[in-house]
């Protein structure tokens, strides 16, 4: 009830402040547009957009390159990208996402619009069904308000409803597909069954997924790495009048796994570290409704993500939930030449643990606690000439946290973030780019408030190792240059070439770091764990690409590299990634419904990390990564309907670690599909 009526409060308020938002930005428009005839002021469909796109600050993982993929985890879906890496180890329920050298914590993630804050210990894990996926934005800054707010940038995943199955004057239909992985023997179950009537389209959706442990390169077999998902989801959409759309949308997400209490480490099955396995449950919950017209987008959502973790020594157990409440509200209005959105974003999360073995080796007490977070957006893109589009923008962000202990003090946090893009098309094949955006992320109730014991000792050498809360963290706030070209060239009818190139430079001052002291048994004091401010980071790095497709042909090339450093101490943030080849290679036969395709990772040395440190980050040698593809799709005869797909990942069975993790990847890994449409 008390969280119902803060909403409201909340809701009040931001519709206050957002109407003088909306009129701020229409007087600043007049400004602009005092040469320019205000005769025709419409309201435009939400979805539409004048804008230039900036390419250099959106990458975009289509629904083809999805499918081609054979996407089993979220590793493999951001394989596909060239500014967005998994970390975290090979084991799925330890997979993050990290943009540019910045962790999950940094950045925004959301599925379907629905914000994804879940964070349990060492876990960042996306809990959704790889089949479900339909496409991934990657976004490299903040320099588009609505999308979100971070400090660098944040994914936002689609997934698919039966607009994406149904086929030309077809009502109903269904498909079930059946899968395969040879690394860790998992099959997989997933079954649509779809239809429209004249007003509304439904999905209905059921997965399963099971695996045994995962095999490395080398063949060497990860112990604790198996686990069972269980998916299923429901979207119905009806149509009010010609452009008011309503959407429901239901989701329930399982996962029972062995992983170890730790998913990013690899404790040995004896019993002197019986205390580091265990048996996990990870339930999501996922209820929103959406509702578009012409003129206005709107939702609302809740979602609950828990965390069940079972110790194998004592069978003690470690909760962890967030609910989430979401509700984002944006209009766009078109008057004359220009583009105007405005918009807001309320997120309430409700942070709750529970740990009975605390006074015997817990890995550390779980704050409780809440947090709200309201965004207030406008945006406005000019268009002076029709090659020119320039983008300012405002956010204004107001954050709280607070602990459900008394004893701790509510922080509270408010920035505003100012924003501006320039997209020029010079000439027909020439497009140049300019970016200047900030960033805001607020310090999480984990970050601030937890203490406890985090890990204990080994007996022999290193002494117990305590979590500290830190009252004085403050938010992280960035400023991001970013400069870009792209040039599209055919050399005859059936091909296009195109090349882009951006560089980025970003100051983050607050920097939120996780520091760790690890104590000897000798020493007199014990080791500490605390997420502190680091006063100046600066990140900077590049990003090259070249496409070219011809006929059925297509190939492509890039090159990512980026840097941090710790401004005071002149150090490295070494978390960053290496530096980054990627080559793929298709083709595709028509006629015959065939895709094949090759593709190669190769990644640098990395070793630009602090040595003579406390820190625990090692160097990492470089390493190269093969895979092929090959597709079949029967579209006539008594086959239409059945696709069979094949990859093999890591063709040559590498041992290779990913920078900044403490295992191995996955080694020679084929997979099969084969799916049916009714």
């Amino acid at each position: 009830m008390t969280t119902f009526y803060n909403l409201r409060v909340t809701v009040w308020a931001m519709k206050l402040t957002l109407s003088a938002l909306m009129t701020t930005s229409i007087i600043s428009i007049n400004i602009f547009a005092q040469s320019i005839s205000l005769d025709s002021i419409e309201i435009i469909d939400s979805q539409s957009s004048t804008t230039v796109k900036n390419e250099t600050i959106e990458e975009e993982i289509t629904e083809e390159k999805i499918s081609n993929s054979q996407i089993n985890s979220l590793d493999d879906i951001l394989k596909l990208s060239n500014s967005a890496v998994s970390v975290g180890g090979p084991r799925t329920s330890a997979e993050g996402i990290q943009i540019r050298g910045m962790d999950s914590n940094k950045i925004f993630t959301y599925v379907d619009g629905v914000k994804q804050g879940f964070s349990s210990d060492h876990s960042s894990m996306v809990a959704i069904d790889p089949d479900n996926i339909k496409s991934a934005k990657i976004f490299t800054t903040n320099a588009s308000v609505s999308e979100g707010t971070s400090i660098g940038g944040g994914v936002k995943f689609v997934t698919k409803d039966a607009a994406d199955f149904l086929k030309a004057n077809q009502n109903l239909g269904a498909i079930i597909k059946l899968g395969y992985q040879g690394s860790n023997n998992e099959r997989s179950l997933n079954s649509r069954l779809y239809g429209k009537e004249k007003k509304s389209s439904y999905l209905l959706n059921f997965g399963k997924r099971v695996s045994r442990d995962l095999r490395l390169g080398g063949d060497e077999v990860l112990p604790n790495s198996s686990y069972e998902d269980t998916n299923f989801s429901g979207k119905y959409s009806y149509k009010l009048k010609a452009n008011s759309v309503v959407k429901l949308f239901v989701e329930k997400f399982k996962r029972i796994d062995d992983a170890p209490l730790n998913p990013l480490f690899n404790p040995p099955n004896i019993e002197e570290f019986m205390d580091l396995n265990g048996s996990n449950e990870i339930n999501r919950s996922t209820y929103s409704i959406d509702f578009t017209n012409k003129n206005t987008s709107f939702k609302y959502y809740e979602m609950e993500q828990s965390s069940l973790k079972t110790r194998r020594s004592d069978q003690s157990t470690e909760y962890r939930e967030i609910k989430t409440n979401g509700i984002n509200l944006n209009q766009k209005i078109l008057i004359s030449s220009l583009e105007v959105l405005v918009g807001s974003e309320i997120i309430i999360d409700e942070i709750n643990g529970e740990d009975d073995s605390r006074s015997v080796k817990g890995l550390g007490s779980y704050p409780n606690g809440k947090s709200q977070q309201v965004g207030l957006y406008t945006q406005t893109t000019i268009a002076p000439i029709k090659k020119l589009a320039i983008t300012p923008s405002l956010r204004a962000n107001l954050f709280k946290v607070e602990s459900n202990r008394t004893e701790f003090e509510t922080k509270d946090y408010k920035n505003l973030s100012k924003n501006l893009s320039i997209n020029y098309k010079p000439l027909k094949f020439l497009s140049l780019n300019s970016t200047y955006s900030e960033g805001f992320n607020g310090p999480r109730v984990q970050e601030i408030f937890i203490d406890g014991l985090h890990s204990p000792t080994d007996g022999f050498a290193i002494k117990d190792n305590f979590f500290i809360p830190n009252f004085d963290l403050v938010a992280e706030t960035s400023k991001t240059y970013e400069f870009g070209a792209k040039v599209d060239h055919s050399f005859q009818a059936s091909d296009l070439l195109s090349v882009s190139f951006s560089q980025y430079f970003t100051y983050a001052k607050n920097y939120i770091y996780l520091e760790r002291i690890d104590r000897s048994i000798l020493d007199d004091e014990n080791g500490s764990t605390q997420f502190v401010n680091i006063p100046n980071a600066k990140i900077k790095g590049l990003e090259l690409k070249i496409d070219y497709l011809i006929n059925d042909f297509e190939f492509n090339i890039s090159y990512t590299r980026s840097r941090g450093i710790h401004v005071e101490r002149a150090m490295y943030l070494s978390q960053f990634p290496a530096d980054t080849y990627r080559a793929n290679v298709s083709h595709k036969f028509y006629d015959q419904g065939i895709d094949i395709g090759y593709s190669l990772l190769l990644a640098n040395k990395q070793d630009r990390i602090n040595r003579n440190t406390i820190e625990r980050t090692d160097e990492t040698p470089g390493y190269n990564v093969h895979g092929v593809f090959l597709n079949k799709a029967f579209r006539t005869g008594f086959l239409e309907g059945l696709t069979l797909k094949t990859k093999i990942d890591n063709l040559t069975n590498r041992r290779y670690r990913k920078h900044g993790t403490f295992l191995k990847e996955t080694g020679l890994d084929y997979k099969l599909a084969m799916s049916y449409q009714f």
